[in-house]
C-alpha cells in the first residue's frame, strides 16, 4: 500500500510539472488581462484602394500604464503596415485589397504593459468595384475620343489629356462637342517662318484658327521650307491632316501637359513657331521658359525655331 502511494505522489508530481511548463521548459503565457484594452474600428472600403491609405487608427487603454502596441497577425501577409507610435494602419500592398481574392482582411493587434497583455482581432471588409478599362485601352481597341467620355461618367475631361490617339497625343478636348486635338508625338524640325515683309491677310490666334491660318499662309507664301509648309506636308500613320498650330493652339499643346511635358518629347529652353503672325516682319512663338510653364513672344519671320504640328477631329 505505502509502495502504491509514494507511485501515486510520483505521477501526480510529474503531471504538474508538465502541466506547469510549456515544452521548451518555460512557464506558459500568461492568459490575456481584461485590464488592457486594445480598441478601433472595422473598415469597410472599396478595393484597389491607394497605397499609404489610412484604414484605421488603433489605441491601447489600462490603468496598469502605458500600452505597447503590436501588429501581431495579419490574414493576408504583406497587406498592412502598423505605426505602434501613432496606431496608424495602413495600406501597404494595393494589390492584395482585391475583392475577388481577398474580400475579408484580418488583423491582430497585441497591446502589453509589461508582462501583461490583450489583443484584439479587426476586420477589413473590401466592397467589389466595378473595373472599367482605362481611356488608353478604349482608344487603342479603335474608341473615339466621344465615345469613349460618353460611355461612362468616371472618364472626364482630365482623363482624355496625354493619352495616345491619331497619330500624336491628345492635348485638348471640347466637351460640348466633342472636337478634340492632337499634337505630334514629337518635334518634325526647325524653320523659318517665311515671308518677311509680306503682311499675310489674316492670321488669328485662337483655338480653332490655327488649320486656316495655315491654308491662307501657304497661299500668300510661297518661301520653301516654311513651318507652315512642313506641316502641312506632314504625315504619320495615315493621318496627313496636319496645319501650324495658332498661338493658343500651341501655347495649350504645352501648358495642359503641366510639369508632365518632358513626357511627351518638350525640354525646357524649346522654342515653337505658332501660325499667329503680328505684322510684316514678325509672329509670334511659344518658349518653354520653366518646366510647365510656356509663354509667347515676338519673334523675326527669318529666326529659324522647332515646330510641331498640330491636328482636330471632332464627330
Amino acid at each position: 500500500m505505502k509502495t502504491f502511494s509514494r507511485l501515486f505522489l510520483s505521477f501526480v508530481l510529474i503531471a504538474g510539472l508538465l502541466y506547469a511548463c510549456n515544452d521548451d521548459g518555460s512557464s506558459p503565457k500568461k492568459k490575456a488581462n481584461d485590464q488592457i484594452q486594445v480598441v478601433g474600428l472595422d473598415t469597410r472600403i472599396n478595393e484597389n484602394p491607394s497605397k499609404n491609405r489610412l484604414l484605421s487608427t488603433i489605441a491601447g487603454v489600462s490603468a496598469l500604464g502605458d500600452v505597447v502596441l503590436s501588429l501581431k497577425s495579419e490574414s493576408v501577409e504583406g497587406a498592412l503596415t502598423f505605426d505602434p507610435e501613432s496606431g496608424e494602419v495602413r495600406v501597404r500592398n494595393r494589390n492584395l485589397f482585391d475583392f475577388e481574392t481577398n474580400p475579408i482582411i484580418n488583423y491582430t493587434i497585441e497591446g502589453k504593459v509589461g508582462d501583461e497583455w490583450n489583443e484584439t482581432t479587426f476586420k477589413i471588409t473590401l466592397l467589389d468595384v466595378e473595373e472599367i478599362p482605362s481611356v488608353q485601352e478604349l482608344l487603342d481597341q479603335g474608341k473615339e475620343p466621344w465615345e469613349v467620355f460618353k460611355s461612362n461618367s468616371k472618364y472626364n475631361l482630365d482623363s482624355m489629356i496625354g493619352k495616345r490617339y491619331g497619330g500624336g497625343y491628345i492635348f485638348y478636348f471640347d466637351d460640348r462637342d466633342y472636337e478634340t486635338w492632337i499634337v505630334s508625338k514629337d518635334n518634325i524640325g526647325t524653320a523659318k517662318w517665311g515671308c518677311k515683309g509680306t503682311k499675310i491677310s489674316y492670321t488669328g490666334e485662337a483655338m480653332h484658327q490655327g488649320d486656316e491660318n495655315t491654308k491662307t499662309i501657304l497661299a500668300e507664301c510661297s518661301d520653301p521650307g516654311i513651318a507652315a509648309r512642313l506641316c502641312d506636308n506632314y504625315s504619320v500613320d495615315g493621318f496627313d491632316d496636319w496645319y501650324l498650330p495658332s498661338e493658343n493652339e500651341m501655347k495649350s499643346a504645352i501648358w495642359y501637359f503641366g510639369r508632365d511635358a518632358d513626357k511627351y518629347n518638350y525640354e525646357v529652353g524649346d522654342k515653337y513657331w505658332s501660325s499667329t503672325q503680328e505684322d510684316k516682319d514678325n509672329a509670334y512663338y511659344l518658349d518653354i521658359f520653366a518646366k510647365g510653364s510656356v509663354k509667347d513672344y515676338l519673334g523675326d519671320k527669318n529666326e529659324t525655331y522647332l515646330v510641331r504640328p498640330v491636328r482636330k477631329v471632332k464627330p
